[in-house]
């Protein structure tokens, strides 16, 4: 397809010196609430290396179009400074597209056109480092589309060119994360229609550009590993096991001749909440943290259950993500205080 150019002006993202330690990835919240009261940017704990600001929602008419404004309780001047002091300080700032309410499904040219000019708009405007993917409910599988390598539903090939378009208007500086639900990821390795295993060809045809991944390990239903037993996500083997599965990669429904290839270890990340009370399932005890992230960097077994495929663990594996710095700071920061100890400890 020719794409036109003529909503992107010569801005390029920033590169922003960023430390090789181990990353934790929060999501911030553009909005108020009493028990997740605002957090200005600049005020983000040092714990966290990227900060994903949720969200940029889908417009009304779902054109493809994205919308988003800093919140009432800032404005657009001091939201622009603060991405500028977190860069100064060495953290990414991504936009985070989404979200469980403002999803959209790209089924078509104009919709795709649509969502990368906004999109790019954003970028330019607000400085920020590149996207986060947090769609929920929208990317799908078509009756018939069973290759993992040549997808056919619009949804898929629609957002795999949107977000190839974005990475060639920004360049090398532009970071690209997914958050799928486990059922879109994981849920591949038992049935792939719909929207089981539905972001398996979004990340097949984004690898080589992906900085992370980090599926949401909470609010999901049980999922198998690959020893084939069913683990629950208030499980802490449910987390190893999920990630093992992006590590090192799965047939997907079953078929050998279908089989989803691991991702980098450093291109994983782990999608952990960040207070039990904010989430149906998935949460993990803080001082669990520092053995989940040992156990898969470099196979530490310090947990009975689910066991490592790979007994060594996975050299380069060091990040985590969570839902959410709000939610965090409003708990006294007890959970990123954890995870930044655990891993600290891992290799940088």
């Amino acid at each position: 397809m020719t794409t036109t150019s003529s909503n992107f002006s010569s801005f390029s993202v920033s590169k922003p010196v960023v430390s090789s330690r181990p990353t934790l990835i929060g999501y911030w919240h553009n909005w108020h609430t009493e028990a997740a009261s605002f957090l200005r940017l600049r005020d983000v704990s040092m714990a966290f290396d990227v900060i994903n600001v949720a969200f940029a929602v889908a417009d009304a008419q779902r054109t493809g179009r994205l919308v988003f404004a800093p919140c009432e309780q800032t404005s657009p001047h001091e939201f622009k400074a603060d991405v500028a002091a977190l860069h100064d300080s060495g953290r990414k700032v991504l936009i985070s597209v989404g979200g469980a309410n403002g999803s959209i499904a790209l089924e078509s040219l104009s919709a795709r056109q649509n969502f990368v000019d906004s999109l790019g708009a954003f970028l330019n405007e607000y400085g920020f480092d590149g996207v986060d993917i947090n769609l929920e409910g929208t990317v799908h599988l078509e009756a018939g589309d069973d290759d993992l390598q040549n997808s056919t539903s619009p949804s898929v090939l629609h957002l795999v060119e949107a977000l190839r378009e974005l990475k060639i208007r920004f360049g090398d500086g532009f970071m690209l994360s997914l958050a799928p639900q486990a059922a879109c990821v994981q849920g591949g390795f038992s049935t792939y229609r719909g929207a089981l295993g539905s972001y398996l060809p979004v990340i097949e045809q984004l690898r080589d550009i992906l900085d992370y991944v980090h599926v949401q390990h909470y609010n999901a239903s049980p999922q198998k590993g690959l020893d084939g037993k069913l683990y629950d996500p208030d499980s802490p083997d449910f987390h190893v096991a999920m990630a093992e599965m992006l590590l090192l990669g799965f047939p997907v429904a079953g078929h050998q001749d279908r089989f989803f290839t691991g991702l980098r270890p450093e291109q994983v990340s782990l999608g952990l909440p960040s207070g039990k009370a904010i989430v149906q399932n998935g949460y993990a005890e803080p001082g669990l943290l520092g053995g989940l992230l040992a156990r898969l960097a470099h196979g530490a077994d310090t947990m009975s259950g689910y066991r490592l495929q790979s007994p060594q663990g996975y050299s380069g594996f060091g990040a985590l993500m969570t839902w959410s710095i709000n939610w965090d700071a409003a708990a006294g920061f007890v959970f990123s205080a954890a995870a930044r100890q655990g891993l600290d400890v891992l290799p940088g």
